[in-house]
């Protein structure tokens, strides 16, 4: 009889929590527990990793922040645009080169994945940085918006024949500065609204923060890098994140973490330059 019962209390059980829509939480906390890690599906470590990017900051920026930032051991190719014309076939028929394009990454245990965020969201879990279960919508959201904004800043600056004060200043004014405030009035989840919060999921750091902190970074560096040009608006990055506290916040926090700040502060980071130098 003891079976019979303890099997329909287990089906009860069940039940109830399908029905309360906490399976989410349940499986977050046992994985949770089994890993000793936050996250909705944390993993154990990748090991080494090999980055495969061009000899820039670029996309792959992010994935070494996040790799820098919890000691994760890596290696680098560096690619010409030159070295790169014969490696991307090679990489193709291989299978490293998913979509015949860089950043890519393969691990010592044989994972191979292409595609920043898809990367960033691998390696974050495997420290700890996975989004809450209920979230991981929200991240996936707000990591596209992130993709987005750096589309139109490299369509900006590497695609115009020729880039003059007067782009940059339209990209500041007409595309920058309004989608900053999109950010800006994110909550900090998909569930509260905390405007002191300086991060983006969970009111913890996430692979997400890594992202956003490349993202306005790397537009910091432009405007500062081309403020010395006969610039109508006068915009650089102090006057740009003066109108938004809660990006200040955060990247000023984010750049302060011990192992980012000496990363950003070694010879061993690829040094900002656009193009157009």
């Amino acid at each position: 009889m003891f079976a019979p019962n303890l099997s329909m209390l287990l089906v009860s059980f069940i039940s109830a929590l399908v029905y309360s829509g906490q399976v989410g939480y349940v499986v977050q906390k046992v994985n949770e527990l089994l890993h000793w890690k936050l996250g909705c599906n944390p993993t154990p470590p990748v090991g080494n990793v090999s980055l495969h990017y061009f000899n820039g900051r670029g996309k792959s920026e992010a994935i070494r922040l996040l790799m820098e930032d919890h000691n994760i051991p890596y290696t680098e190719t560096k690619y010409t645009q030159e070295l790169w014309r014969n490696a991307q076939p090679l990489g193709i028929e291989d299978g490293l080169y998913h979509f015949g394009e860089i950043p890519s990454i393969e691990t010592i245990k044989g994972v191979r994945l292409s595609k920043r965020k898809s990367i960033l969201h691998f390696i974050g879990r495997s420290v700890g940085l996975d989004c809450d279960c209920h979230e991981i919508d929200w991240c996936d959201m707000v990591a596209t918006a992130v993709d987005d904004l750096q589309k139109q800043l490299e369509n900006t600056v590497f695609t115009q024949p020729k880039f003059d004060p007067f782009i940059r200043d339209s990209y500041a004014k007409n595309i920058l500065i309004p989608w900053l405030g999109y950010f800006e009035k994110l909550p900090e989840s998909k569930d509260t609204n905390y405007e002191d919060e300086i991060y983006f999921a969970g009111g913890r750091l996430t692979w997400l923060d890594y992202s956003i902190f490349d993202m306005l970074e790397s537009n910091c560096n432009l405007l500062d890098y081309t403020e010395g040009w006969d610039i109508p608006s006068h915009l650089n990055c102090s006057t740009v994140f003066e109108m938004f506290p809660r990006l200040d916040r955060h990247y000023n926090t984010f750049k302060s973490r011990l192992n980012i700040h000496e990363y950003i502060n070694s010879e061993r980071r690829t040094s900002y330059g656009p193009p157009f130098w």
